[in-house]
């Protein structure tokens, strides 16, 4: 029985003979494709390939977060590179995510655009458009786990703003807190630096 379900999102790790594919192509396992030699079929927006399962992993669940302007007009002004890769993946954004060049784009929306353009993904990291999304480590005093507050909720007061991670005394922990005067990912970066 195969580790790998319809469905499944994979990522190649080995190309040894396999001239069509790709280290770290991302695809997906195809619909009653898993045969009884061992081989899978997998697709993405270009191809599909049988490959041996020992080829592909599972993707790992990172989740990202946008880290500035996320707009087509933005990622234009930030590469002369206008490759056959960055414009089928405009044209995807501007036909299936946005309607103006200045919209932002919400990062919620590009599950399925990351999966069709890999490539183009990795320019967003490696350009500082996205970035991976931090967890939360435990408090470095109690060990308790902590979590996100508005502000206004931690210290149970309206005129604070931005956010707090604490590890609640309600919930058993020791109090400790640290806050941010402007967004949960700054929050969350700082308390994981003391944590």
């Amino acid at each position: 029985m195969s580790e790998f379900k319809v469905g499944d999102e994979v990522e190649v790790i080995d190309v040894d003979g396999h001239p069509s594919l790709e280290m770290g192509e991302i695809y997906h396992v195809k619909a009653n494709a898993v045969s009884m030699d061992g081989t899978i079929l997998i697709e993405n927006d270009s191809k599909s390939v049988w490959v041996f399962s020992s080829r592909i992993r599972h993707t790992s669940k990172k989740e990202y977060i946008a880290l500035k302007d996320m707009s087509i007009e933005a990622f234009c002004e930030a590469t002369d590179n206008r490759d056959e890769v960055f414009c089928k993946a405009i044209t995807y954004l501007i036909e299936h995510v946005v309607s103006e060049d200045d919209e932002q784009i919400w990062i919620e929306d590009l599950s399925p655009f990351r999966y069709r353009h890999p490539r183009f993904w990795q320019w967003l990291i490696d350009e500082g458009f996205i970035g991976e999304k931090e967890e939360l480590k435990p408090c470095p005093f109690c060990g308790k786990d902590v979590k996100v507050y508005a502000a206004k909720d931690w210290f149970d007061d309206s005129s604070f703003g931005g956010f707090n991670v604490g590890c609640s005394v309600l919930n058993g922990g020791c109090g400790c807190a640290v806050g941010h005067p402007k967004s949960k990912e700054g929050v969350i970066e700082q308390w994981n630096r003391r944590a």
